[in-house]
């Protein structure tokens, strides 16, 4: 679907902007042949795997962006966690070009056509500013979403939730973090390019990478905050371990008495004088409840009974 945005202001802009979503080969074919643009550079559009970029062409810029999708359930690659957006600028025209229609692009563009000024005083270089900075800031979504998810993690850290769970929970965190701060730099680089090209425009740019500078620090942040949850559950499973191999521990050594006891009255002798006692076996049996008596008083007095519930 092609929409030629200023078209529909009321006066005649001095440049055109074309939007094209879920792009045909035949509408990529025109654009190329109406805007003399590289024609195999424009059918490169429909390949989902360009990474952020900016390429010079015969009197205009290709420059490839990439923003969150939000429909995205797979943040392990960075083309499964966004999408591409494709623009071809110069001063005359902005053609920007991508899959689905974006829900960032047009809150801008609601944005836009609120201000009736707003293609007098913006050029295309403006436009192609302002939609750099609303696809860094798409981005401020997927890090709020696992900042919260690490909130939850970390009030319910002593809950009864499997381990695994917790550890699928962190990784998918980490990873889509990572994608997220990795797709930044990126865009990083991209901008120190726009600073050279465009140094009239120091102060967006300033803004641009300010606000990527702040995402890419919450990144940072999220992912240590992720790998500290992991060593904590790391240390309270293994301090559950601990615990158990106590409790363990304890019955054994109150076996352990016990068994020897047991064990010398089952030894196969001829002759054990208590086995023909009349008193022989409740007082083996008392002797047996006296060791275990003080086997616990004694563990008490050591302290050995205080179990974490957890």
């Amino acid at each position: 679907m092609v929409r030629n945005y200023t078209d529909k202001i009321e006066y005649e802009a001095n440049f055109k902007w074309v939007d094209i979503v879920s792009p045909t080969e035949a509408e990529l074919e025109k654009i190329a042949t109406d805007y003399s643009l590289n024609k195999d550079l424009v059918l490169k559009c429909l390949n989902p795997n360009h990474l952020p970029n900016l390429q010079e062409e015969n009197g205009y810029y290709f420059i490839v962006l990439r923003a969150y999708d939000e429909s995205s359930k797979n943040g392990e690659v960075v083309q499964a966690f966004t999408n591409k957006i494709v623009l071809f600028v110069s001063e005359e025209f902005l053609i920007s070009i991508h899959r689905v229609d974006e829900p960032y692009l047009n809150k801008f563009l609601e944005s836009i056509y609120k201000n009736k000024d707003f293609f007098k005083k913006n050029g295309t270089y403006d436009i192609l500013l302002k939609i750099f900075k609303t696809v860094i800031l798409s981005f401020e979504t997927p890090l709020h979403n696992n900042d919260l998810s690490i909130d939850s993690i970390e009030q319910n850290r002593f809950s009864n939730k499997s381990p695994v769970d917790i550890f699928n929970d962190i990784y998918y965190i980490k990873r889509s973090t990572s994608v997220v701060k990795r797709t930044l730099w990126q865009s990083d680089a991209l901008i120190q390019v726009l600073y050279e090209i465009l140094p009239e425009y120091k102060d967006k740019l300033n803004s641009i990478k300010k606000n990527s500078d702040r995402l890419k620090y919450l990144a940072e942040e999220l992912e240590f905050t992720a790998q500290n949850i992991v060593s904590l559950h790391i240390s309270i499973a293994s301090y559950r371990t601990s615990e158990v191999m106590r409790t363990l521990a304890i019955f054994s050594v109150f076996f352990m008495p016990l068994t020897f006891v047991v064990g010398i009255y089952g030894m196969n002798f001829t002759t054990i004088p208590e086995l023909n006692w009349k008193y022989g076996y409740p007082s083996v049996i008392a002797f047996m409840i006296l060791i275990s008596v003080f086997l616990y008083f004694w563990f008490k007095k050591k302290g050995w009974y205080n179990f974490n519930k957890n």
